[in-house]
């Protein structure tokens, strides 16, 4: 009889930790897919979209108004420069 008490016991305490280990598996699961969900967030949030060229060309042309409007001395070049800097 002793021998199917520590028999029934070794079960029990075998089953015990098969769950304890599916109990941590599962944490370190979780633990990871939120990790990854907030990388990925991050990462496209981080990603910066360049501007288009008609969003750069008006701003190009609102800079050489202002420039002529001002009378300040400048040229196409530095104008459509300012635009992208200001856009980027």
């Amino acid at each position: 009889m002793p021998a199917k008490k520590t028999a029934a016991k070794k079960a029990v305490a075998k089953k015990a930790t098969k769950m304890a280990i599916k109990k941590v598996a599962k944490k370190a699961v979780k633990k990871a897919v939120k990790a990854a969900k907030k990388s990925v967030t991050k990462k496209a949030s981080s990603k910066k979209v360049p501007p288009s060229y008609e969003k750069i060309a008006e701003a190009a042309y609102l800079n050489y108004r202002h420039r002529m409007d001002a009378g300040i001395p400048g040229d196409h070049d530095t104008d459509w420069a300012q635009a992208v800097e200001k856009l980027s």
